[in-house]
């Protein structure tokens, strides 16, 4: 998927949920957000630099009433990250403060990840006479999918691990629309699936 085709999606999307909140009574706690997720580890690099990401966030704590300062509260967030062979479905609750537009947290919970390899196969036994022994069994390196050779092993190793988040991002609350840019680093138990996001969304 090219950068001009995520943006057009990322677009209608707003304007759907947009239509939507503007029919809504009230604030229903709802989030929601597109973005783009770049994995920190080389591995996951080599597959795509920019990934395409999606997320859900309820707010299950009231606002607080009479508050001047900074206010908390916690919400559970549900995040969808994939490109290629690997995956991550990061569900976590989240603490979050909110002070003059500025909001920041962190967040701990798990993730339904899928991690998909291959490794150097035997090289078609190709030194398999005198002391050539196997020849190219290859060792245990693994790099992503897409870029195997013949006799490569492929694996794909489906998960739940630890997932965490930190966040920090910017109401817009002056705008009709309640738009929210953000900031949030995911991690799971996987350096794999490791990076950051960058999203855009709206508040329902």
């Amino acid at each position: 998927m090219n950068k001009f085709t995520f943006v057009a999606i990322a677009a209608t999307s707003l304007v759907l949920v947009t239509d939507a909140s503007a029919q809504a009574p009230k604030p229903i706690g709802l989030s929601i957000k597109a973005g783009m997720f770049m994995p920190s580890d080389a591995t996951a690099r080599a597959v795509a630099k920019n990934w395409v990401a999606f997320g859900l966030e309820y707010k299950i704590t009231p606002p607080k009433v009479g508050m001047q300062k900074s206010e908390g509260d916690l919400s559970l967030s549900l995040d969808y990250i994939k490109r290629g062979g690997f995956r991550s479905i990061p569900l976590m609750l989240n603490y979050t403060v909110h002070s003059a537009g500025v909001y920041y947290g962190v967040g701990l919970g798990v993730s339904s990840t899928q991690i998909t390899t291959t490794t150097p196969g035997n090289g078609g036994n190709g030194g398999n006479g005198g002391n050539g022994g196997n020849g190219g069994n290859g060792g245990e390196t693994a790099y992503p999918l897409g870029s195997r050779a013949l006799g490569d092993i492929t694996t794909t190793t489906t998960k739940t691990r630890i997932a965490y988040a930190a966040t920090l991002g910017y109401d817009f609350s002056s705008a009709k629309m309640p738009i929210f840019i953000e900031a949030r680093y995911l991690g799971t138990g996987s350096k794999v699936l490791n990076g950051f996001g960058l999203f855009i969304g709206i508040r329902l």
